[in-house]
């Protein structure tokens, strides 16, 4: 449950993300301690435990969608690119701000 002005979580998160954490039944693991201390920064855990890629088999309508083929320079999700530096800030970032154990 999500509490406080629309504008404040609307606009800061991402309910379709939670949406999704919630659809897909997806553990936090290390990130449970990371959304405890930084609440509305969804997009980082739902990046890094691949819920994304868990929602393409889920199945939510009658029929099976199509794979249009909408990416950027044609690169498949699953191909073994370098994702670039927009994609560390969200991926790779978050250890630096876990806690030292």
């Amino acid at each position: 449950i999500l509490l406080g002005r629309t504008g404040d979580l609307s606009t800061l998160n991402d309910m379709g993300m939670i949406k999704g954490f919630i659809q897909t039944k997806t553990p936090l693991g290390e990130w449970k301690g990371y959304l405890d201390e930084h609440p509305l920064d969804v997009r980082r855990a739902y990046i890094a435990c691949g819920v994304a890629a868990q929602l393409l088999d889920k199945t939510l309508l009658p029929e099976p969608t199509e794979d249009l083929g909408y990416r950027h320079g044609g690169v498949r999700p699953d191909s073994a690119t370098d994702r670039g530096p927009h994609h560390a800030v969200f991926a790779d970032t978050w250890a630096a701000a876990k806690p030292a154990s």
